[in-house]
């Protein structure tokens, strides 16, 4: 188990090569940051928002994310293989290059995203 991370503003902050791996992030505001190359991997993310977002080439490998926001943000060739998504939010993003395969998935609301390049092979849920 890593670190237990509440009620945390990153707003406007910029994270680059940053290891929240195992970690549980609760009601954390990410909203306008630029994260890249880092690793969420094996994390839990409830209520969390990742709105407005640069969110480039970062791993959430095996991650639970729960009502977690991502509207309006670029996910750049990142990946989610192996997540569980429960009512996520991905509203007109840019997934161009995003591996979701396989995810589970719960709700989940790509609504005027871009897709192109997606993966999502074997997703199920």
């Amino acid at each position: 188990a890593g670190a237990v991370i509440e009620r945390v503003s990153f707003r406007g902050a910029a994270i680059s090569l940053s290891f929240f791996d195992g970690a549980t992030l609760r009601d954390c505001d990410f909203s306008g940051s630029v994260i890249q190359a880092s690793a969420f991997a094996g994390a839990l993310l409830q209520d969390c928002s990742f709105e407005d977002c640069e969110v480039l080439q970062v791993s959430m490998l095996a991650a639970r994310a729960v009502r977690v926001r991502f509207d309006h943000s670029n996910l750049y060739d990142s990946r989610f293989t192996g997540s569980i998504l429960e009512g996520v939010s991905m509203r007109d993003c840019n997934l161009t290059r995003v591996r979701f395969d396989p995810t589970v998935a719960g709700t989940v609301d790509f609504k005027s995203s871009n897709t192109a390049e997606a993966r999502f092979e074997g997703p199920s849920g």
